[in-house]
């Protein structure tokens, strides 16, 4: 028993030797042998710093399909201003034909799919992403069913659905839009509605 007390005594003080050396090196210490207490005092600064930093910076990840005109228009892109109306500093871009559609697939495709789709998002979010949002448009060729009005709405089912198990699975907030197609733009999409 005070062999292992030993060993981990041994090895903590030695963990707390080498912090202490390259927080010297790295000058977050003022002076060579401050001892104990400047080691809690660089410390108690890397938290604040680390602090500081999560209040800078918001990550998330955007899912959208991948029609090139939700990612080039006039001016910019339709993804980064939305990336910017969220508030993101940045974001993970994971793009799918339909966005989403795949919810709404055979559970044969699912299964297949899920793997990549899932991996991907939980690489996201070890990476710092604090949430999703999920971008479907009018018109995509990837449902391509003859009625506006049908497309539209299994694009919402399959958005709730998404979101359901997204928030389920990953325990993320996750927000939905929905964009229109301008008709001032020839084939841009500006409008942006928000599903709650």
């Amino acid at each position: 028993m005070k062999t292992i007390f030993f060993k981990k005594r041994v090895r903590s003080l030695f963990v707390l030797k080498v912090e202490y050396f390259f927080r010297i090196k790295r000058g977050w210490t003022s002076h060579r042998w401050g001892g104990f207490f400047s080691l809690e005092k660089a410390r108690k600064e890397m938290r604040q710093r680390r602090k500081e930093m999560e209040k800078e910076e918001k990550v998330g990840v955007i899912l959208t399909c991948v029609d090139s005109r939700l990612h080039q228009k006039e001016g910019g892109n339709l993804v980064g201003d939305l990336g910017q109306l969220l508030g993101f500093s940045s974001y993970f871009l994971q793009t799918f034909p339909g966005g989403v559609k795949f919810f709404s697939r055979s559970p044969r495709i699912i299964n297949d799919f899920n793997r990549l789709f899932w991996e991907s998002l939980k690489i996201s979010i070890s990476h710092g992403a604090e949430e999703v949002a999920i971008l479907q448009h009018e018109d995509c060729r990837a449902y391509s069913l003859p009625d506006s009005w049908e497309e539209e709405e299994r694009q919402k089912r399959d958005m709730s659905v998404a979101e359901y198990y997204i928030s389920k699975k990953l325990v993320v907030p996750v927000s939905m839009f929905f964009a229109r197609l301008n008709s001032q733009t020839r084939g841009g999409f500006e409008i942006f509605e928000y599903l709650p």
